[in-house]
């Protein structure tokens, strides 16, 4: 599916009471799930950041986090979504008007921040000359959720920063890392097919894919996750680039 006039998602400045939620995000697994997972036409479906070690089920909840979420319905029309706290973490709802699958991207640009012996900062080495390390950062999070009969078998890149698209081939999973499109070869996969913490099952090929086989018998909740580092050279403003998404998807 091609999103028609998706808008893009704006970067948002990082409050400073943000940074510690967000580096606390990479050491957890950080999924965008719908409720309800099947919907019905005149229904409401609710997407919610969660994030934990044990996926599906979340810990504590995801705080401080700016999310900018988009949802694409099964015309291929876009809209951008409120998303607040509510006391569980980020969420955002919206109606469902029509039969077929509706797709979901969140995105959480962090920007850049340093490390410093007073903490994390927002800003690069010019801003905070006595850093020990300037990283750019970010995420996205995506997600689908189908009225009942509908076909969700392929999941096609919407143009995010960066982010993981999939493909369904019998048992086998297509994974596929692209930033803008483009593909991201040596990017980083893991997968957690039911439960559990994510296990990695290897890196991009030129073409930004990668074959996973998923057991026949398995059904079930899948977090499909990408991630990418790229070190900058001496003299540039920060030290690395950090990207990862997941994508939380139901095997059946």
């Amino acid at each position: 599916m091609t999103p028609k006039n998706a808008p893009r998602l704006m970067r948002s400045a990082v409050p400073v009471l943000a940074l510690c939620a967000a580096v606390a995000l990479q050491a957890h697994d950080t999924w965008l799930s719908p409720a309800p997972s099947t919907a019905r036409v005149g229904g409401t479906v609710t997407v919610l950041l969660s994030s934990g070690h044990a996926f599906p089920g979340a810990e504590e909840p995801v705080r401080n986090v700016t999310l900018k979420v988009l949802v694409i319905d099964p015309s291929g029309k876009s809209t951008v979504l409120a998303a607040s706290d509510q006391g569980r973490g980020p969420e955002a709802s919206f109606q469902v008007d029509a039969q077929g699958v509706y797709r979901v991207a969140g995105e959480y640009d962090r920007g850049l921040i340093s490390r410093t012996p007073a903490g994390w900062k927002p800003g690069g080495k010019s801003e905070h000359p006595n850093a020990t390390s300037s990283i750019k950062s970010y995420n996205s999070f995506l997600c689908a959720v189908r009225t009942s009969g509908a076909a969700h078998e392929s999941s096609a890149p919407l143009g995010l920063a960066f982010e993981v698209s999939w493909e369904r081939r019998g048992d086998r999973l297509i994974a596929r890392a692209t930033a803008k499109n483009r593909p991201v070869q040596d990017a980083e996969i893991s997968l957690i097919l039911g439960s559990g913490e994510a296990k990695p099952r290897g890196k991009t090929d030129a073409d930004g894919r990668l074959e996973v086989a998923v057991p026949g018998a398995f059904k079930g909740p899948l977090l499909l996750k990408a991630s990418s580092s790229k070190s900058m050279p001496p003299g540039s403003e920060w030290d690395e680039e950090r990207a990862s998404s997941s994508h939380y998807l139901a095997w059946e």
